[in-house]
């Protein structure tokens, strides 16, 4: 063999060395490395939806705890009946008590009217003073307003409004509720809860005479035979204190004050009567002599308008 020919085999087999050391460092750098029997892992990529960014302490308790809401106080109950009574006795300790104050305030509606702005505006009575108490509605109660009549006692939530040019007004006020129904305007009384009979006889005609010195025939008795009324003391604002005789004999079959209504019931021979007066409500039968009462209300609150609570009778 030639010194020419060793030389390129010499050439040829070192390159088939190299390229065997080189195949052999690129296998062993792409296997895993292995530790006390653990396979390293690659880090795992970073998203965004991993990422978790804490917030500082007192952001953290301000999202998680909402503040407590504070309750607002109820409005203050008052009828218009002792509304007026306390402007009447004292009109700047009634002001410290109710102006600008949250009312629920009710009594009976006498009138109902729009003011020039368009609002509703109602005139609560009470027992002693017929312009009682001004109520301005807010917008929006138009209908309700539209709803009432005379004679109704609404519940309205109103502000305390004082005196105005002499007058007791509430203001913003809205219907709380549907009215209950004073079925006489008279002395105010409620028909709700009452027996059906009871609620009827509110809604007929007062047979009371209105001013002494006048006499009126009645029928109470269920045969025909009639009766009279006659006052017996001067009117007042309880109404005509009176007495029923019967026509014949002038026997006293019963005597009272205030509105009187004849029921459709019969009790032995004679209608059965309601006397309405300011403080009471009085269901009398006839007892063989003369009426006597069996059925007696007074009213739940106190107050002008209140339902009736029934009590026992005082013979």
């Amino acid at each position: 063999m030639s010194i020419q020919q060793r030389k390129k085999m010499l050439i040829v087999a070192a390159l088939l060395c190299i390229g065997l050391v080189c195949i052999y460092l690129s296998i062993t750098e792409s296997k895993p490395s292995h530790q006390n029997g653990t396979t390293e892992q690659a880090p795992a990529a970073i998203t965004s939806d991993r990422i978790s960014i804490p917030i500082n302490a007192d952001e953290q308790s301000s999202t998680q705890v909402s503040e407590t809401p504070k309750k607002e106080a109820a409005p203050l109950l008052v009828s218009i009946d002792q509304l007026v009574a306390d402007y009447q006795e004292n009109e700047l300790n009634a002001d410290s008590k109710y102006e600008g104050k949250s009312l629920e305030v009710y009594g009976m509606v006498v009138k109902v009217r729009k003011g020039a702005d368009g609002k509703p505006i109602l005139q609560l009575r009470n027992y002693f003073d017929v312009d009682g108490v001004i109520a301005i509605l807010d917008y929006g109660e138009e209908d309700k307003a539209a709803a009432l009549r005379l004679g109704d006692i609404p519940h309205l939530i109103c502000l305390g409004g004082g005196k105005v040019m002499g007058r007791i007004v509430v203001g913003n006020c809205t219907i709380k509720s549907q009215p209950s129904r004073a079925a006489s305007t008279r002395f105010g009384w409620s028909t709700d809860g009452l027996r059906q009979d009871i609620a009827d006889a509110l809604g007929t005609p007062d047979l009371a005479p209105n001013s002494s010195g006048i006499e009126s025939s009645v029928q109470l008795n269920a045969a025909g035979q009639r009766q009279v009324i006659t006052v017996s003391k001067d009117c007042g604002s309880s109404g005509c204190s009176w007495d029923v005789l019967d026509e014949d004999s002038r026997r006293e079959l019963i005597a009272e004050t205030g509105s009187l209504h004849e029921t459709r019931r019969i009790t032995n021979g004679y209608y059965d009567v309601l006397v309405e007066g300011k403080e009471t409500l009085t269901l009398y039968q006839f007892k063989g002599a003369k009426y006597l009462p069996t059925e007696c209300y007074r009213r739940s609150d106190g107050q002008f308008g209140s339902l009736a609570a029934q009590v026992n009778c005082v013979q």
